[in-house]
């Protein structure tokens, strides 16, 4: 735990992506960030397949830092009220490709 007069504490986040098959005539699939995990580690340079089914996978597509500063305290407690938080997840498309994953994580 850090003291109250340190100005950020940094959370590393692992960030889950779904894959669902798209009903749109022009999309195969959908992705969408669903969930995320303190502190969660994985291997930073491959997805990780975490569950699947008939029309969906879900990926652990990277660790990325939140940073919370004591000056954002009420927004903060006003999301943190909120019947679900909410997190904004920020991807971007991979220029490298080597994976089925074409996204990476860039900003939460």
């Amino acid at each position: 735990m850090r003291s109250v007069e340190e100005k950020e504490v940094v959370l590393p986040l692992g960030i889950i992506v779904e894959k669902r098959k798209s009903r749109h005539p022009w999309a195969d699939w959908n992705w969408k960030p669903v969930a995320v995990f303190v502190d969660m580690q994985f291997g930073e340079t491959e997805p990780v397949r975490l569950l699947g089914g008939d029309d969906f996978q879900q990926y652990h597509a990277g660790t990325l830092s939140l940073n919370l500063h004591r000056k954002d305290t009420e927004a903060l407690r006003l999301n943190l009220m909120l019947p679900e938080p909410e997190l904004y997840v920020v991807l971007r498309e991979d220029e490298e490709g080597e994976t089925e994953f074409p996204y990476k994580p860039y900003m939460v």
